[in-house]
């Protein structure tokens, strides 16, 4: 059977990052400098939710299916918002692609792809699996997050706006 990795990510702004791109004035306290970048969303007409390369990823949450059984994970507490402690979250996934390579299903997966874009250096975050459009393993064509609407990742939040009725 072909292992089964249901997740999704729970995040909160990067306000580090939002501080570095210059995005808020100098001198707010965090949630003031998250409310200046809501406010300039709203006034563009843009939802207040930031970007995915602004939301830091706290925790993981996994459900894993394989020929062994079925296990739930979190990686990450919730707590760490480090850019080191997200960094290592994102290898711990990426880590679980590379050994098992398996089905995804996610709700916003594709958030994870750009949040490993900004975090984890390019040399140590993604296996070859992830990237991989077919050229490695013809099983899986334009594999994972990638490529939001392929069968190997079924991103439930995308599907929904791909429907087209008979």
């Amino acid at each position: 059977m072909t292992p089964i990795l249901v997740f999704d990510l729970e995040t909160i702004p990067d306000v580090a990052g939002i501080r570095r791109l210059g995005l808020a004035p100098q001198g707010l306290d965090d949630r003031a400098t998250v409310l200046h970048l809501q406010a300039e969303r709203a006034a563009k007409g843009q939802g207040e939710f930031l970007p995915h390369y602004l939301q830091r990823i706290l925790t993981i949450g996994c459900a894993f299916r394989d020929d062994d059984g079925f296990r739930v994970r979190c990686l990450g507490d919730g707590l760490g918002a480090s850019d080191a402690e997200e960094a290592q979250r994102i290898r711990q996934f990426f880590g679980s692609i590379e050994r098992h390579v398996p089905q995804l299903v996610s709700w916003n997966g594709v958030a994870l792809t750009c949040r490993s874009c900004t975090t984890v250096p390019w040399s140590t975050a993604c296996p070859p699996q992830y990237w991989d459009q077919g050229d490695h393993n013809r099983d899986f064509p334009n594999t994972t997050t990638t490529s939001r609407y392929h069968s190997r990742h079924l991103g439930l939040m995308d599907a929904p706006a791909n429907y087209r009725p008979c």
